[in-house]
């Protein structure tokens, strides 16, 4: 929408679209000066910590104050070490439309695979208990205050403080899905 906008402003200012082609309308392009893996790399490096960051402080409760405000603190510390490489799209919505307008396809692969690689590998880690026990579950309950419609939440009044009590909850959990076995052997029969 805004890259929408942009190319709208230079048919009424003609200075306006020297200056958004100059850019290609905001549109993130890999360097040059370094083969194009590294900027797949970076795009896989930045998306991944960016979203195991976001998991890690969702799921604790001490941090939840923190936790809307890491995106902007997350790219003010990456943007000086890996934006030269690539951009820092970390989003590829961020990058097609900007290319869009631009009509530059060369490096739009790159802002494709390399969020989805990112954030494929940052999910993996999280659930293979890599980053420590971060509960998905348990970052809904902390940061929004209600089991919503996270799945094994069936019981409402089930009062859980994350992550102190895993193993208490852990078998809740297992005891729900223990009962929904059953209900749907018995719907079987």
């Amino acid at each position: 929408m805004g890259t929408a906008l942009v190319y709208g402003a230079g048919y009424f200012l003609s200075s306006w679209k020297v200056h958004a082609l100059a850019v290609h309308y905001g549109a993130t392009v890999p360097y040059t000066g370094v083969p194009v893996w590294f900027a797949l790399g970076s795009e896989i490096l930045v998306t991944g910590l960016l979203i195991a960051t976001l998991y890690w402080l969702a799921a604790h409760p001490r941090f939840k104050w923190i936790t809307p405000w890491i995106g902007g603190i997350f790219f003010f510390v990456m943007n000086p070490l890996t934006a030269w490489i690539s951009g820092n799209s970390a989003n590829f919505a961020r990058s097609f439309g900007p290319d869009l307008f631009a009509g530059n396809w060369n490096g739009l692969w790159i802002y494709l695979l390399g969020p989805f690689i990112g954030s494929s590998l940052a999910v993996i880690a999280i659930q293979a208990d890599i980053l420590g026990k971060i509960h998905l579950m348990e970052a809904r309950l902390v940061n929004f205050g209600h089991h919503g419609r996270v799945p094994h939440m069936d019981d409402p009044h089930f009062v859980h403080e994350a992550p102190e009590h895993y193993e208490e909850y852990k078998q809740h959990l297992q005891m729900i899905s223990e009962l929904q076995k059953q209900r749907t052997v018995e719907d079987d029969i």
